[in-house]
């Protein structure tokens, strides 16, 4: 299998995979729902995930969970792969459509580094793909259902359960309440819980990271710069993204095939299911730019990626059925589409090996730098050391330690002061003098070129410089073996409170 394969080749498991592996784990054993344990936080985005890999270490064992995480993964890919191929038949797109979505997302690139990451990225497109599926068959209650996990399997999830939820209305209005009252049902217990249990149902990961995008400006969002951005970035997410060599003709290929795809979804006569396919990509890059999402994080874009296959697809899927009842005389549309299809393979195979290449690259950095870094602390920091860091992924899980996440992904605290300061700099002299932690890990330029990584200063003044160097000394620092794929990001430093300095270095 291609998904097999790309894991064992690239050894990727990615950064955030880690994060709810950790929440799993300490959840398995009775420690609660937190990431430091005795510290209940909802730091995770994939609640369900979570509960599922938690439930599954039960019976197999913590150790277990990076596997079991994989072996979900692709069983998820499958069922994405296999109801879409079914929804597409079912509702009334061809057989050309149907194997052409099936190869197409089976070996894209984005989904086999999903598959192969650890994230639950594939859950959500598993969940997408089945609700597609029983709309397509008329099953609203099955279908609110679905959507309803996929809400808890990620929050964004929430823009394609409600166009999923509005297309039952279709089959009567009746239809869409049961559909609706199926998604309430799902979300209620879990709502509820962690109401009870954190305070809001909404992840701190979500809150920690609306913080530190700040307000939305109206303004911002029809500023030509600001379109631009969010144009760039929604076309990443089609097939084949614009870029040098064969992703040029590939990315016209596909944008072709797209648009294409997509009109044929939309005409009449109106089948909801394929509607729902066509407009959800346009509705979450307007969701995600109204929200100002982040843009650093690649698998945001991949259910909509998989929403734009399909697309591609069913043009494919009507070009290949146009050209085959044209006579035998049209040989200029036969070979016009065998050049198209050649073009899109060809695209295709530059696309894997290019993303092989990169993930592996990429891996290799993690484990040089943060996974060592975590190694390290946990050779050397007393047992009850707490230690401060941004990428709490690598770094958190093999530090085990107790972590103040500086990005207040899972310390509420560190989001609390973001709200009330006044600058970057601010934040983190108030959590290193509040809270005190035996080692902080940094980027290396933020101290060395007094630069804080979300903007601005690292340190407000030198006054405040002064007091981090004489609280902590550099002990340890570890370059990338590819600086070129995390830049500024390539060099981390560890700094150790100078009482508890003990002068030994990373190996």
């Amino acid at each position: 299998m291609a998904w097999i394969a790309f894991q064992l080749h690239t050894g990727i498991v990615l950064e955030d995979a880690l994060i709810t592996f950790r929440f799993a784990e300490n959840l398995a054993t009775g420690r609660g729902f937190a990431f430091n344990a005795g510290e209940p936080v909802l730091g995770t985005t994939t609640p369900a995930f979570t509960l599922l890999l938690a439930a599954l270490a039960r019976l197999f064992g913590v150790a277990a969970i990076p596997v079991l995480a994989h072996v979900l993964l692709i069983g998820f890919a499958a069922v994405a792969v296999g109801c879409t191929a079914r929804a597409l038949r079912v509702a009334g797109c061809g057989e050309a459509a149907a194997a052409i979505a099936a190869f197409a997302i089976a070996f894209h690139p984005d989904v086999l580094w999903s598959t192969a990451g650890g994230m639950e990225t594939m859950f959500v497109v598993a969940l997408m793909a089945a609700s597609f599926e029983t709309l397509a068959r008329g099953r609203t209650v099955a279908t609110g259902a679905l959507v309803g996990v996929l809400v808890l399997a990620r929050p964004d999830g929430i823009v394609w359960a409600g166009l999923a939820l509005a297309a039952t209305m279709a089959a009567g209005a009746r239809a869409g309440l049961r559909a609706a009252l199926a998604c309430v049902g799902v979300l209620t217990p879990w709502t509820a819980w962690a109401t009870w249990m954190f305070g809001n149902p909404l992840p701190q990961s979500m809150l920690a990271k609306a913080v530190t995008v700040g307000p939305v400006d109206p303004l911002r969002l029809i500023r030509p710069s600001a379109l631009r951005a969010a144009l760039a970035w929604g076309a990443e997410w089609l097939p084949y993204p614009p870029g040098p060599g064969l992703a040029g003709p590939g990315f016209v290929v596909g944008l072709v095939a797209v648009v294409a795809g997509a009109w044929c979804l939309v005409r009449p006569p109106r089948v909801p299911a394929r509607v729902v396919v066509a407009l959800f990509p346009l509705a979450l890059a307007l969701a995600y730019h109204v929200g100002a999402a982040p843009r650093a994080f690649p698998w945001y874009g991949v259910p909509a990626t998989w929403a734009l296959l399909v697309a591609g697809a069913v043009g494919a899927g009507v070009a290949f059925e146009t050209v085959r009842a044209r006579p035998p005389a049209a040989s200029a549309w036969i070979a016009a589409g065998a050049l198209a299809a050649g073009v899109a393979v060809a695209a295709a195979g530059v696309e894997v090996s290019r993303t092989i290449a990169y993930e592996k690259a990429f891996q290799e950095n993690e484990i040089a730098t943060r996974r060592v870094i975590g190694t390290w602390i946990d050779g050397h920091a007393a047992p009850g050391a707490i230690v401060a860091m941004e990428a709490i992924g690598y770094q958190g899980t093999y530090a085990r330690r107790r972590i103040i996440d500086l990005a207040g992904l899972v310390t509420p605290e560190v989001t609390r002061l973001r709200r009330v300061s006044r600058s970057n700099a601010e934040v983190y002299r108030r959590v290193f003098a509040d809270m005190r932690p035996g080692y902080i890990v940094l980027r290396s330029f933020e101290v060395d070129e007094n630069r804080h990584r979300d903007g601005g200063p690292f340190f407000e003044n030198a006054a405040a410089e002064s007091a981090f160097r004489r609280s902590y000394v550099e002990v340890a620092r570890r370059t990338a073996p590819h600086p070129r794929l995390w830049g500024g990001g390539a060099s981390l430093t560890i700094y150790e409170f100078q009482s508890a300095h003990s002068g030994e270095a990373v190996p």
